[in-house]
């Protein structure tokens, strides 16, 4: 729906989102209202998560609560996982006869990184894999093992004899 930059504004001291729309959309009341809520949203200086039909119409309902960013679907589709800095949460969504959505509930909390899709839901559906902060220095090494694929089978066949 555009370009997204990332700009500061000296007036409120910090980094902001700058959104570029082609030309085109300024004429289609449909993305001007879209990106007109997508504004708001900023406004609260948290982001937040939404479900809506795609393709369109549909109307949009924030799922998230106390703000929510990188939503995942659990493989079933019965359920929307998502973060925020600090916690992770999870919420019951029925697509059929009509879109409800449950009230977001707690799965954990901790420290985690605090970039983007770093992340992801195991295939059971049941199992999260994370970066997380082991500490506040970073390694003082980093080793990095070339081929570690025959390393390991030359291991294991050591081992066995």
């Amino acid at each position: 729906m555009g370009e997204v930059y990332r700009a500061h504004d000296p007036r409120l001291a910090r980094d902001v989102a700058l959104k570029v729309l082609p030309q085109a959309f300024a004429a289609d009341s449909e993305r001007m209202a879209r990106f007109e809520r997508e504004a708001v949203s900023a406004q609260s200086g948290r982001a937040q998560v939404y479900l809506q039909a795609f393709p369109g119409p549909g109307e949009r309902v924030q799922v998230s609560t106390e703000g929510g960013s990188e939503p995942v679907w659990a493989p079933n589709g019965s359920e929307l996982y998502f973060r925020t800095p600090t916690k992770f949460m999870a919420v019951d969504v029925k697509a059929r006869p009509a879109l409800a959505v449950g009230k977001p509930r707690l799965l954990f909390e901790g420290e985690f990184r605090l970039t983007h899709h770093d992340y992801g839901l195991l295939p059971d559906g049941r199992h999260f894999i994370m970066i997380q902060p082991v500490g506040k220095k970073p390694p003082a090494e980093l080793h990095v093992v070339v081929n570690w694929a025959d390393e390991l089978k030359a291991r294991l066949a050591a081992a066995r004899n």
